[in-house]
């Protein structure tokens, strides 16, 4: 990882995305999370060291990892694809949003996408 300039996590357990997040935050390289619990994902790009922190935004208390909670290869095959198209939107500078989560509910095919505020420098 201390060679890499982007990283797409799709690990199964807040504990090591919390890692990953911190890692990356000290090395300035972006990271793009993506996750899937039965019917919901969704997918947070903190390609910004003044984006919200991964564990200010998802909780590690009562929050179910895959070996509780079964997920389906279609959903996650439409969750990487997702996080894929916003590496390469990142990559080929086809963006300029600020930090969103998108929230995906498969089952009912709905999209959120939910806006986050950039943190100041300190």
């Amino acid at each position: 990882m201390q060679d890499a300039d982007i990283i797409l996590d799709c690990v199964d357990n807040l504990a090591t995305r919390y890692l990953l997040d911190d890692l990356c935050s000290k090395r300035s390289t972006p990271v793009f999370f993506s996750a899937v619990e039965g019917f919901k994902g969704f997918i947070y790009s903190r390609k910004k060291s003044n984006y919200p922190p991964y564990p200010d935004i998802f909780k590690l208390a009562n929050h179910p990892d895959c070996r509780q909670k079964a997920s389906f290869g279609a959903g996650v095959g439409l969750i990487s694809c997702l996080q894929c198209l916003e590496v390469i939107k990142y990559l080929t500078f086809e963006e300029n949003e600020g930090p969103f989560i998108m929230d995906v509910d498969m089952k009912n095919n709905i999209f959120n996408i939910i806006r986050l505020e950039e943190e100041s420098a300190l």
